[in-house]
């Protein structure tokens, strides 16, 4: 029976999959396999994949697939169940930029503080915040260019404007590779800075959290990012921008980051039925 060693020789041949992605599938299978042993049941299969979807893990199944294809079982993909995550129930926050400021100023610690101002700033993924390394910032003569690492590993674009160096300048002149990891970072393998960049998350998400209940407002990292697409939408009444700005490829998944503006479609289509 081929080991999880050979699963990760092919996958690391496969030129589509990032790193990150390679390790988030190696991680399920190993789960997968501890669990139900290497020849699990489709029962077994679908009881892991509904199990993982519960928690938010849909991925999960497309390691499987991996994994099954290693075992010579392609076929029982097919008889799989879907990877469906659960809708949350939290309703979607929408906060004006004067709201989102001022949880942010309310942040007592850095580099959390900076941290949430630069997701603001660029309606980044916090994770792709974190993780930002010094060479990968430039600056010109009117802006600050920083080249930030996306879902899949995917390199993005932004700009800062050039009056707001100031704050990333005293964490950016300390003698290290990534802009808000200590300098032990530099070495760490991508298993470890990847654990290291989910406690950093974990711990930016409890100030936030606890700056935005002195405001009453119930707040995630992905609630700012939400909040400015939706704040752009609304100035450019061009969702086409928004997802532009979130890096989107499906413009389906842009509208659902966007208000639900019904209402102010329906009045403007009253308001145009006059004389008909």
């Amino acid at each position: 029976m081929p080991t999880l060693k050979n699963l990760k020789e092919k996958l690391e041949n496969n030129p589509r999959l990032a790193p990150s992605t390679i390790r988030i599938y190696l991680n399920h299978v190993d789960s997968l396999i501890k669990r139900y042993g290497e020849n699990p049941t489709i029962e077994q299969l679908n009881q892991f994949i509904a199990e993982k979807c519960r928690n938010r893990q849909p991925a999960a199944k497309y390691g499987i697939k991996e994994y099954l294809n290693l075992i010579e079982r392609p076929n029982d993909y097919a008889q799989l169940v879907q990877a469906k995550i659960k809708k949350p129930i939290r309703p979607k926050v929408f906060l004006s930029k004067s709201e989102l400021k001022g949880v942010i100023d309310s942040i007592k610690k850095e580099p959390y503080r900076t941290i949430a101002r630069l997701q603001m700033a660029f309606a980044a993924r916090a994770s792709g915040i974190i993780r930002i390394e010094k060479r990968r910032i430039r600056k010109e003569e009117s802006r600050i260019r920083f080249i930030l690492r996306e879902k899949g590993d995917k390199p993005k674009i932004v700009y800062l404007r050039a009056d707001m160096w100031p704050i990333i300048e005293p964490f950016y002149s300390q003698p290290k590779k990534y802009l808000f990891l200590e300098k032990e970072a530099d070495s760490y393998t991508d298993e470890r800075l990847d654990r290291r960049i989910s406690t950093v998350y974990k711990r930016y998400l409890e100030h936030l959290k606890e700056a935005a209940k002195e405001h009453n407002i119930e707040l995630s990292t992905h609630d700012i990012r939400r909040s400015v697409a939706n704040l752009i939408n609304i100035t450019t009444k061009d969702p086409r921008i928004s997802q532009k700005v979130l890096g989107h490829e499906s413009m389906d998944t842009t509208t659902r980051y966007l208000q639900d503006n019904s209402e102010e479609v329906t009045a403007i289509l009253l308001e145009h039925q006059e004389g008909i």
